[in-house]
Formats: structure tokens, sequence, C-alpha cells
């Protein structure tokens, strides 16, 4: 079991590859993050590379308290693993991440889910 954290910025559109070890297994995933303006929040879309296929459409990235961290908790069926979604720093400068604080003061950690 190993913490992975995802390497987000702040930049408003962001489209990466990444490989993760989820639950023991290489998994290639691509990620489309993204400022929603109107409702001011980040929005990922992930995307399963082997597969070519949407997983996850537009999921929030929102912070939470314990178990509610996990932006993929109600994702658990789908065996990819567990995201916690948390602040980097002691005191964030604002609850939520929004277009300065987005991989500054919060970050994206990947974990297992067996």
């Amino acid at each position: 079991m190993t913490l992975q954290q995802i390497p987000l910025t702040n930049e408003p559109n962001q489209n990466f590859q990444i490989t993760l070890d989820v639950n023991g297994t290489n998994r290639g995933f691509g990620f489309d993050v993204r400022w929603n303006e109107v409702a001011g929040y980040w929005v990922v879309t992930l995307t399963d590379l082997e597969e070519g296929e949407i997983i996850i459409d537009s999921l929030p990235l929102v912070t939470g308290k314990g178990d509610s961290c996990d932006i993929l908790r109600k994702y658990g069926y789908l065996k990819v693993g567990i995201a916690l979604f948390i602040p980097s720093v002691k005191k964030p400068s604002t609850d939520y991440p929004n277009t300065e604080t987005l991989g500054e003061e919060f970050i994206l950690i990947w974990n297992d889910n067996l």
C-alpha cells in the first residue's frame, strides 16, 4: 500500500496521463482537470487508458473530514483506488481549492481500496 500524489497545478485546464499502483496492479489513467467557473470548483474526468473509456465524469474536487475526504468513496465498486483530497498546509487560506490554491494548499493522494 503506497500513497501516491497526483500532480495537480492551479492551471485552469489540465490534461495528463499517469500510471498508478492500484490494488497491486499498475493502471494507466487519464486526468482531465477543469475549473468550473460558474460553480466555482474544480472537476475531474477520469479515463481508463487501456480501455479508452471514461470511468468517472465531472467528479467535484471538494474537501471533507474523515471518510468524506475520499472523493472516490461512492465509487468503491470500480476498484480504482481511493482518492484523498486534502489540505497540504496546516491552515489553508480558503475552505475549498480555487484557481490559486489547487496544487499549492490542496493535494490529491491516491491509494489502494482492497
